[in-house]
């Protein structure tokens, strides 16, 4: 098929970096006119692409067939988080279709309960999305969290909470308005008039534009305390630093309220500097400084809060633990402190262990008001959980229903009740209770979805390890297919993998994916690839800076496996990846464009010597390096997906680059100027489509409308379809 790509201009604009190996090097950036979204130049080029990409996918009804079938697929109720106060539970649940799931609030001792918010009332297109909800500790208020097209940027209002919940009881709307926040956390105060938060300044070329289409660096985030009725202007600054532009902060209360905990990171690693707050309340009394107490300020590790009794701390910590593990120590008295800066090493002489590490990861720990701890651990990318008591004496294991992950453990130190989420990736999601007071935490089926035509009986999900290149063995992956499909080498199969940034690609339940399985009769897999935190630490950094190639391998050596093993071929296999799962998309594309058939890049990152100079793209050096230091330019130049298309390659996999024009976390113009240089180099000299899809009125992916998820995917099946030439029934 001939495709007419829209001509890209190409400028003489080059960039000179210093190499530790060569001197300077001068790098042509002949596209950085892309860089600017706005620009009419820029908006022209998008509407060509997405017109040659919507008449390959439009040639044929496939994707409006997709789309019927799909969302009658997915035309079953869903539940999302759970936050218990009292006897007052708040919940999230989309009966069906809507873009957006609908927060209600139940009474559980009368079983009243109401709609409490409903995003979809708040756009037509369900562009407006629910992005924090936060509710103070006796209930009284709730600081609701949104945004919109999906950018990162999120504006909180305050909503105060009915004193009793029925039909006609009311949501008032406080006028209280918090804009130009980004990750940030709210932590409420106990007295509930008030709470801690973080924000940016609003950013200097946004103008009338919508929020999410700049590319402005996010720097100097600072930390405030608001107190309900104030204006944001005259919100309290607690804490910042004008060295350090890059860091970032949250905050959170221990449970007493004697201490506030700020949490200092420099980037996307885990470990952080730890400051404390102890007589917050008289500084906001008195609306003076706080006075703050430094006890951690190396990034000797991360140490995050579980509990206290009195100064004696219970932490989670990967601090001489690549596993991680809880540890108790004591704080020194903060009142007899001559100094602001509390030596790490005066106090690290108390760390104890509460419950040692292992040789496989403890993912994260709760406690409850009954004062029991709940461990849960990843073993083999799967978990397990463990309760104790506040002493450290081990109690029992939580049963789980089957192997899978636990996608929400909503343990809250504010009372005994606990709703836990628990899927796989052929076990649907599931809203679990327990009784923290009980005896033996047994689980209670809480709500379970009733999906039409669907049991996991007609499925089977199988665990196996692999070898990468470098001889690393035992590396995970998941294979999931129908029990009765016949493995010849045949099967079209969709592969997944992140790799990056201590994230585990744990198991969970998509009705898309298994709609791919169902309709192709095919396989769909996820390799827990170096990069992740599957692992642990050591794993993490296996795949980071200038070990990233080590995640290529791997990505590599699990198609080879998969080839080899008889579950697919080099003609049937097509690969997925979003966000750092793109950048590993455009690397191995570009490495061996022979043993794919088909790739979808989503919102990836694809420029490796520029990332660090949008929004928050610095904080991600943590795991490239960056681009400014000669020894990291010399690696990033060798895997970087922009700067290394094969321009003397006859065969390149069918590539399909879908990005979100209020995508203000990976800006689309790492996507745009890879298309660019891919539709230059290659369209002459191959015949598969290389397209551009952009997205109107979408971010990174956080918030998405169910319409538009569903016709995304939709459209991911159509290229599939196409790609491998396989016909679909309906």
């Amino acid at each position: 098929m001939k495709f007419n790509y829209p001509k890209a201009n190409r400028d003489e604009t080059y960039e000179t970096y210093k190499s530790s190996k060569n001197g300077e090097v001068k790098i042509e950036d002949p596209y950085r006119w892309l860089e600017t979204p706005t620009s009419e130049e820029t908006k022209q080029w998008v509407n060509q692409e997405n017109t040659v990409t919507r008449s390959f996918l439009d040639s044929d009804d496939l994707s409006k067939k997709f789309v019927s079938e799909l969302t009658e697929r997915i035309s079953f109720p869903k539940y999302g988080f759970h936050v218990r106060r009292n006897d007052l539970l708040f919940y999230s649940k989309n009966p069906g279709l809507l873009n957006q799931s609908i927060v209600y609030l139940q009474d559980t001792k009368t079983k009243q309960e109401m709609v409490f918010l409903d995003p979809n009332s708040y756009s037509s297109d369900g562009t407006w999305s629910l992005s924090k909800f936060t509710v103070s500790k006796n209930a009284k208020y709730v600081a609701v969290g949104y945004s919109k097209g999906g950018s990162d940027w999120v504006t909180f209002q305050i909503f105060k909470v009915p004193t009793t919940v029925g039909p006609d009881s009311k949501v008032e709307v406080l006028d209280d308005l918090l804009e130009w926040t980004k990750f940030s956390s709210i932590e409420w105060t106990d007295e509930e008039d008030g709470f801690f938060y973080t924000r940016f300044q609003k950013p200097q070329s946004l103008g009338d534009s919508d929020k999410g289409t700049e590319a402005d660096e996010n720097k100097f985030q600072k930390l405030y305390y608001h107190h309900l009725g104030w204006k944001q202007s005259d919100d309290l600054l607690v804490f910042e630093s004008k060295e350090n532009p890059d860091w970032m902060f949250s905050a959170n209360f221990t449970d007493d309220y004697q201490y506030l905990l700020i949490y200092i990171s420099r980037d996307c690693n885990p470990e952080h500097n730890l400051s404390i707050i102890k007589n917050w309340r008289n500084s906001i009394k008195k609306l003076e400084t706080f006075k703050i107490y430094e006890i951690v300020s190396n990034f000797e590790g991360n140490f995050s809060y579980l509990t206290n009794i009195g100064n004696r701390f219970i932490m989670h910590t990967n601090y001489k633990a690549p596993m991680n593990r809880l540890i108790s120590f004591d704080i020194p008295d903060l009142d007899k402190q001559s100094s602001s800066v509390i030596p790490f090493e005066s106090w690290a002489v108390t760390i104890k262990d509460f419950v040692a590490e292992r040789p496989y990861l403890m993912e994260s720990v709760g406690n409850t008001l009954a004062k029991k701890i709940y461990v849960t651990w990843l073993k083999d990318v799967q978990n397990q959980v463990e309760v104790y008591s506040i002493d450290g004496v081990f109690l029992h294991n939580v049963e789980l229903p089957c192997p899978g992950t636990i996608s929400v453990f909503g343990c809250s130190s504010f009372h005994n009740h606990i709703y836990m989420a628990f899927e796989s990736f052929i076990y649907p999601k599931v809203i679990f209770y327990i009784n923290s007071e009980s005896n033996d935490d047994k689980l209670t089926i809480h709500v379970e979805p009733q999906i039409k035509n669907f049991s996991s009986q007609d499925y089977t999900c199988r665990q196996v390890f692999f070898k990468s290149k470098d001889q690393t063995e035992d590396i995970p992956m998941f294979i999931v297919h129908k029990k009765d499909l016949i493995l010849n080498g045949q099967a079209p199969t969709l592969m997944l993998g992140y790799g990056g940034f201590n994230i585990s690609y744990a198991p969970y339940f998509s009705i898309y994916n298994m709609y791919f399985v169902d309709k192709f009769n095919g396989i769909f897999v996820v390799a827990n690839i170096r990069g992740g935190g599957e692992k642990g630490k050591s794993y993490h950094e296996a795949g980071t800076k200038e070990r990233k190639q080590n995640v290529f391998d791997d990505f590599i050596s699990a198609a080879e496996y998969l080839i080899a093993n008889n579950y697919t071929s080099k003609d049937k296999l097509v690969i997925n990846g979003g966000s750092n799962g793109g950048l590993l998309m455009g690397a191995v594309s570009n490495q061996r464009p022979d043993l794919f058939k088909g790739v979808v890049c989503e919102v990836g990152v694809l420029d490796m010597l520029r990332f660090h100079k949008f929004t928050i793209g610095v904080q991600w050096c943590s795991d490239y390096g960056c681009s400014d230091k000669p020894e990291e330019f010399d690696y990033l130049i060798k895997y970087s997906p922009l700067h290394n298309v094969p321009s003397s390659t006859t065969v390149y996999p069918s590539f399909l680059c879908l990005t979100g024009d209020h995508d203000d976390r990976v800006v689309p113009a790492h996507s745009y100027k890879f298309m660019a240089e891919l539709q230059h180099q290659l369209s002459t000299k191959v015949d598969t489509p290389l397209l551009l899809l952009v997205d109107v009125n979408s971010g990174h992916g956080a918030g998405k409308p169910q319409t538009k998820y569903t016709q995304k995917y939709s459209d991911i099946l159509n290229f599939i379809s196409k790609t491998l030439s396989i016909p679909i029934k309906f």
